[in-house]
């Protein structure tokens, strides 16, 4: 099953890796879920997905943060702006056609 993910923030998170945070806008992510972000040469995974409800949001904010088959690219992932960019997750292996 797919999910639609809007990204709000894109960060680094020392010593884990690269996290997104943002809104489900349709379906479910969970951990082990792939995710294709443009201009990454590389499928990341979903390693931990958090959830924070404030009194003040609503939908909930969700934080994902990612491991990739590649050495981490502290610097590049620092670089990536994807705010507001709607981005497909998948629960198997996929390619962009």
């Amino acid at each position: 099953m797919a999910a639609k993910f809007r990204v709000s923030s894109t960060f680094v998170i020392e010593g884990r890796g690269l996290a997104l945070s943002g809104q489900i806008l349709e379906g479910a992510v969970g951990k082990g879920m792939k995710i294709r972000v443009p201009s990454w040469p590389a499928q990341l995974t979903i390693a931990e997905v958090d959830s924070i409800r404030r009194l003040d949001r609503n939908p909930s904010v969700v934080g994902l943060v990612f491991t990739s088959n590649e050495k981490p690219d502290f610097a590049r992932w620092r670089a990536l702006d994807l705010k507001n960019q709607i981005l497909q997750v998948e629960d198997e292996d996929w390619r962009c056609e």
